[in-house]
């Protein structure tokens, strides 16, 4: 497939700079977009590329099993062609999976859910940062983010965010907190959380980095992370070990298409409803 010419997207970011006054007059925009003038940037940045992509849906993930999986059949099916994999069966020994979860009978089913009386208790003290939605999914206007403990993240997070007991319709209304990026390796470089599986352990980034980038996630049904890449662009991995997560994963070819008109930002996440601004939303969807 043809990618987005990266040199149209260079030319709509000077039109975006002649009529913003190199970006010290973003109000020009205003009568720009209200006038419709930006249809000629669609165009020029957009034309066929729908045709062309028309046919491409979306596509499951690839599952494999981590106690078969061979790391050099790793690097040649996964890693050498960036292609994303799901790897099962890798959690079962860390004892983030067998301290930081508990087994609960909720309506009836046995459910794993986080423990967070042992989390609160072990790394209460550690502080975190956490983000404040005002509602859950995507529909959430931009996260305001806070500075708190560990402990302080639990109480509260029982008492707004209640996984165990409170049920969708109550939970819906409630704001969210998100505990994200939580540098937990170097907070607590003696707690053995996990081991690092083998098709991982060539880490460059965090051998230089000095584990910075070793991130712990908790949050309730509802909380999101925007578009983005990885910290340096960096290849990552990401472990569940309990709950689920939704991913949304755009190919190299597609990145151009999430900018908008004057390819100046990315748009805020997939579902952004701002045709107009992000085109090419439509098509990287």
């Amino acid at each position: 497939m043809r990618p987005l010419d990266r040199r149209k997207l260079d030319i709509c970011n000077e039109v975006h700079n002649i009529i913003t006054d190199q970006g010290t007059n973003v109000q020009n925009l205003a009568e720009f977009l209200l006038e419709n003038r930006d249809f000629c940037l669609n165009f020029f940045l957009f034309e066929d590329l729908e045709k062309e992509y028309h046919d491409v849906g979306e596509k499951e993930f690839v599952r494999v099993d981590g106690d078969e999986l061979r790391y050099a059949a790793f690097v040649h099916d996964f890693m050498e062609v960036n292609k994303p994999v799901m790897i099962t069966n890798l959690t079962k020994e860390w004892n983030a999976r067998k301290h930081w979860t508990k087994t609960k009978t909720l309506r009836g089913h046995k459910k794993i859910v986080p423990n967070l009386n042992y989390l609160k208790l072990k790394f209460g003290k550690c502080e975190v940062e956490v983000y404040r939605q005002d509602q859950p999914g995507f529909s959430s206007v931009k996260s305001r983010k806070s500075a708190m403990s560990v402990e302080d993240y639990v109480d509260d997070y029982w008492e707004q965010n209640n996984l165990e007991e409170a049920d969708s319709s109550s939970s819906s209304s409630l704001e969210l907190n998100y505990l994200k990026d939580w540098k937990f390796v170097v907070q607590n470089p003696r707690y053995d959380a996990y081991t690092c599986p083998e098709f991982f352990r060539d880490d460059w980034l965090n051998f230089s980095m000095k584990s910075a980038y070793k991130f712990v996630y908790l949050g309730p049904k509802g909380t999101i992370t925007g578009l983005h890449a990885d910290v340096l662009s960096s290849y990552s991995w990401s472990a569940n070990v309990t709950g689920r997560k939704r991913w949304y994963l755009i190919p190299p070819h597609f990145t151009l298409c999430l900018y908008d008109i004057f390819g100046t930002r990315i748009a805020p996440h997939l579902h952004y409803d701002c045709d107009h601004l992000y085109p090419g939303l439509a098509i990287a969807r």
